[in-house]
């Protein structure tokens, strides 16, 4: 039996010092006694995740369960075949320092607002700037994932693989219920309540653990906290106040716990 995982920065153990031992895959395989694939990536948008599992679900007959934690509905996935300045923790072997700079033959590139400033992203910060100012909007964001989620569990069911999975950090409901204030759907309308409809309609058929950290949303407060049924890794880390690397990534302790939530309240419950 093999569990697949996926994600971003919190799946793939980012700053950990050492990252395959100890990060919560490791750990979850342990209890479950499963091989575990972990194809997490830092910084990954849901497409990239949604690519890393379907190309090992399409092309692999070991995997029986599936975790996934899905990542900030504002990464976007860049393929340009011409940008060769970029880093790929999947490349190291071709990956070589010319000119001060990263290059690498991996043309897929995940970009975030957050990142813009920072080398090698900022080489097309001008470009994303434009993006996200004109041609981005966060309700297509919210139901390009909604449907990258879908699509995966619906996948596994036809496999007959377990499919469990959720955000990896509380602020993904703050964004969605932002989105879907009531001042919102009164100044847009119908444009807007058509939009929450298909969220609506594809996120209400997941069950409670594939909606791992996601809360419903209150459409007269978006700031209104509510507690998840299950915890995101985030949300899991503060509460039990676990140590944080300066990066703001949860430390070895808090996988170590957060395996064993999963464990416990995924796996064994019910």
């Amino acid at each position: 039996m093999t569990l697949l995982v996926s994600g971003c920065s919190f799946t793939y153990g980012d700053e950990l010092d050492n990252i395959e031992a100890e990060r919560w895959s490791t750990h979850l395989g342990v209890l479950l006694d499963m091989e575990v694939e972990n194809v997490a990536s830092p910084g990954n948008s849901n497409k990239a995740i949604w690519r890393s599992v379907k190309e090992k679900l399409i092309n692999q007959n070991d995997i029986t369960h599936l975790v996934v934690l899905w990542s900030a509905f504002e990464r976007v996935e860049v393929l340009d075949l011409t940008y060769g300045l970029q880093y790929d923790l999947d490349s190291n072997d071709s990956v070589k320092s010319q000119d001060g700079a990263f290059r690498s033959a991996n043309p897929f590139t995940q970009m975030s607002p957050a990142r813009l400033d920072v080398h090698p992203y900022r080489l097309l910060k001008e470009e994303m700037h434009n993006y996200y100012n004109q041609v981005y909007s966060q309700e297509g964001a919210i139901l390009d994932s909604l449907f990258y989620m879908k699509d995966v569990y619906n996948t596994c069911a036809l496999l007959g693989i377990e499919a469990y999975g959720g955000v990896f950090h509380q602020n993904v409901n703050f964004t969605i219920a932002k989105t879907f204030t009531q001042t919102r759907l009164k100044n847009y309308g119908k444009r807007l309540t058509r939009i929450k409809t298909m969220h609506d309609d594809m996120r209400y058929g997941f069950n409670p653990k594939q909606k791992i950290g996601m809360t419903n949303i209150n459409t007269n407060d978006a700031f209104a906290r509510q507690r998840a049924q299950y915890l995101s890794f985030n949300e899991f880390t503060e509460t039990h106040k676990y140590e944080k690397k300066p990066g703001g990534h949860p430390g070895p302790e808090a996988h170590k716990g957060y395996a064993e939530y999963l464990f416990e309240e995924i796996f064994n419950n019910g």
